[in-house]
């Protein structure tokens, strides 16, 4: 019995085993609109958490920033911020692989003009007008 489920163990938790971390799970490859090299610092004299949520509109597509709010931090490396192109409907945001972690940075090399508004406090939202200019906007909650 001992040896049938060491065996059993070994086979699906070690090497090439099926149950290894993360060989269940086939991340999605993803062609970034902004490649990596081309990420340039732009985002300075920013203190706290820099982390944020992007949908793939932005991050993939390359649509700019139509939607943005901030609320309270998931984690300690949250900054609470939140952006969205807009369009994407609730099952769209539902889905985790069309939403992801971000730097902050990264995101405001997709669209600087998010940058004027981030230190918004807790609770504020942001809609791109047609003239492109943003106006604050009620958070739903």
């Amino acid at each position: 019995f001992y040896a049938i489920n060491n065996m059993l163990l070994h086979k699906l938790f070690l090497g090439e085993g099926h149950w290894t971390r993360w060989e269940w799970y086939q991340f999605p490859v993803k062609k970034w609109a902004i490649p990596g090299p081309q990420i340039k610092q732009i985002l300075t004299g920013w203190e706290g958490p820099a982390g944020c949520l992007a949908t793939d509109r932005i991050m993939v597509d390359g649509c700019k920033v139509g939607y943005f709010y901030r609320e309270e931090a998931l984690n300690e490396g949250d900054s609470g911020w939140r952006f969205f192109a807009g369009d994407e409907d609730d099952c769209y945001t539902s889905d985790p692989d069309k939403v992801g972690f971000f730097h902050l940075n990264t995101l405001c090399n997709y669209d600087p003009t998010v940058l004027p508004w981030l230190r918004a406090e807790i609770g504020t939202a942001f809609v791109r007008e047609e003239n492109g200019e943003f106006r604050q906007d009620k958070l739903d909650d």
